[in-house]
């Protein structure tokens, strides 16, 4: 039996160097598409031909010039493998995609450039058909070259040709043929927008079109399915040139294709963009702006509600991360520097997960996700390891990070994934508000660009129905308003739910802690952080309160009174104590420290302020002698 023949060009002359090739590849092209007619032979010639260093048009040509093509059936990909931010692609690996992709190679050669370090091949296919269609014949080599990321993507045009060799070919199977149904499974390649620099519009834009149901809306316009497999779906219907089986969509990648004589001629298919384009005669700017108000419903003013319908709505309430304090939505903490808003939303956090009580406030147990974009793996360990070992345990749903790209470049995409892969994750934590702050426009006020920022993540809280807390610092100024003194504008107040401000207390170890939000009462309480549990804890939950006690309510609170009372209760004699060893027992009866937390200082604070009430209100005797303090209470004579 006759073996089958194809039609090519192939050079009459073979070179053994590449750079010699280079050097006269103008005079090789002219020989071989212009001067010599093609022949036609078995692809075991081809085969011999390239190793002897010929070069090979498998394209048949009448001219040099990509309107030349005439026809052709082998089809070479050149795998240069030039990329550095992407793997090798080595050739089992490339045979490996052709297996995957029902492709079966014919044959493969190294090029001149090859080495071992580095593969530079080609690949060979066989159509199963002559291709006279120029616009098929490029669908085949741009759906074969999309297939392999390392492919030389300059390698489309018809007139390309190829050099030959001075290494190994390696044959397969010169039997082989593709299809080109199997050729149109392959999904093609689609940008939005041509740009050197994507802005923040554009990756805008790509979200919504990749998260849009675009099956839907085709299945929708063009009526029954006639193919249906993972790799594209062919519709009955095309409404772009109004024949039967010539839209495909491609799931992998969300785009359509018409394969129409006109859909070819015009190379019609891409997104849903280019569909709108293509049905209704749009510009793009005109496409752009339908898909994201008609489709998206951006942009369009929802109609008004009567009070009637309102009261009738079924509506879920904001989830409650803290009670009185953190809800669905979005938080602010500020404080100065070093004042401990990290420990406080390290603490807030294994809480949370732990499902234990926050400063004195009901939690209701979820995941947390911390980004720790100031901090490094080693203290966060630290801090960790001091915050747990109160007893608290490890809890499995708390998740850290430490980088994360700015709200313009990312962000919320990476935090969505996030949400995906732990559903479970109710509270985020940013730490700080600047790491992840973009650069204004040239025409944003700093008020209207701090309200635009926060309404994103504010917004994406709300939709996925979590809390997100960002941490940020104080001006250096004196505003009389607790809340004016965040540093930005009041914009960024303006937007979020709640805002907590950390201040501390001039010569004081207390710090304020005073909250204000749409969910939650003005309130301010005074903290103190524990050097024993290294966590923060309310001395008094209502300073305003706390500012209209009377002396005697303050001294009863007094954590040094109450200790010593007990003291003398258990000791009805008298009570002999150094101060370091008043402290520990102040710790051990009261749980917490007061804020004359060194020896010394406790002990000035008795002489100076308390002992005259320790006698008035308790009849309580002090004495300072030699280190030792003395407290007693004479029995009153009936």
């Amino acid at each position: 039996m006759e073996e089958e023949k194809f039609k090519l060009h192939i050079d009459t002359k073979g070179y053994k160097d590449k750079e010699l090739a280079k050097k006269e590849f103008g005079i090789i092209k002219n020989r071989v598409q212009q001067d010599s007619p093609p022949v036609e032979v078995p692809l075991k010639v081809v085969v011999e031909k390239l190793q002897e260093g010929k070069s090979v048009s498998p394209t048949v040509m009448k001219g040099t010039k990509e309107k030349d093509f005439v026809e052709q059936q082998v089809f070479m990909v050149d795998i240069d493998n030039k990329k550095t931010d992407i793997p090798i692609l080595t050739v089992e690996k490339a045979i490996s995609i052709c297996e995957k992709n029902h492709l079966p190679l014919a044959f493969y050669y190294f090029s001149f450039s090859h080495t071992e370090k580095l593969e530079k091949y080609r690949l060979v296919f066989v159509m199963d058909k002559v291709i006279t269609d120029k616009v098929l014949r490029d669908t085949i080599i741009r759906r074969l070259i999309d297939l392999f990321e390392q492919a030389d993507t300059s390698c489309t045009n018809a007139d390309r040709v190829f050099f030959g060799t001075n290494k190994e070919a390696k044959i397969l199977d010169l039997k082989a043929r593709i299809t080109v149904d199997n050729i149109l499974k392959i999904p093609p390649k689609t940008t939005i927008v041509k740009k050197k620099k994507t802005s923040r519009a554009d990756k805008e834009l790509e979200k919504l079109i990749n998260d849009f149901d675009f099956f839907s809306y085709l299945k929708e316009r063009n009526g029954n399915i006639v193919r249906d497999n993972p790799r594209y779906i062919m519709f009955e219907n095309c409404e772009i040139c109004g024949h039967k089986n010539d839209l495909v969509y491609y799931p992998e990648t969300n785009s359509f294709s018409c394969f129409s004589d006109k859909g070819k001629k015009e190379k019609i298919g891409g997104t849903i963009i280019d569909y709108l384009m293509a049905v209704e005669h749009l510009s793009q700017k005109e496409a752009i702006e339908k898909f994201k108000k008609e489709l998206c419903g951006i942009g369009k003013v929802p109609k008004s509600i009567s009070l009637k319908e309102l009261l009738e709505m079924d509506i879920e309430p904001p989830h409650v991360v803290v009670e009185d304090m953190l809800y669905q939505g979005l938080t602010i903490v500020a404080g100065a520097p070093k004042v401990g808003k990290s420990w406080l939303c390290l603490d807030l956090g294994i809480s949370l997960c732990n499902g234990k009580s926050f400063l004195g406030l009901k939690t209701n147990k979820c995941g947390c996700l911390y980004l720790a974009l100031e901090d490094s793996y080693y203290r966060l360990q630290e801090r960790a390891k001091k915050v747990l070992k109160a007893g608290d345990t490890i809890p499995k749903d708390f998740r850290l990070k430490l980088l994360a790209s700015p709200l313009n470049e990312g962000l919320l995409e990476e935090l969505q994934e996030e949400l995906k892969e732990n559903p479970n994750t109710k509270l985020i934590i940013i730490d700080t508000l600047q790491k992840i702050r973009g650069t204004p426009n040239k025409a944003d006020t700093m008020y209207g660009y701090d309200y635009k920022e926060m309404s994103k993540i504010k917004s994406f809280a709300d939709e996925h129905k979590i809390c997100i807390v960002v941490i940020h610092h104080l001006k250096k100024g004196n505003e009389s308003d607790t809340f004016d003194k965040i540093n930005g504008s009041t914009g960024l107040r303006g937007a979020v739910d709640t805002t907590i401000v950390l201040e501390k207390i001039k010569d004081k170890k207390e710090v304020v802690f005073s909250i204000d939000g749409r969910d939650v009462e003005n309130n301010e309480k005074l903290l103190l952080f524990n050097k024993e549990t290294f966590k923060w804890e309310v001395v008094c939950s209502d300073l305003e309160a706390r500012k209209d006690m009377t002396d005697i309510e303050r001294y009863n609170i007094n954590p040094i009174v109450i200790t010593i009372k007990k003291l003398i209760e258990e000791n009805p004699t008298g009570v002999k104590i150094n101060a370091s060893d008043l402290l520990k027992k102040i710790f051990e009866i009261t749980g917490t420290y007061p804020k004359e937390d060194k020896p010394n200082t406790l002990s000035r604070e008795i002489t100076s302020n308390l002992q005259y009430n320790l006698l008035k209100y308790d009849g309580i005797h002090y004495e300072h002698k030699a280190r030792i303090l003395f407290f007693s209470k004479p029995k009153v004579e009936e």
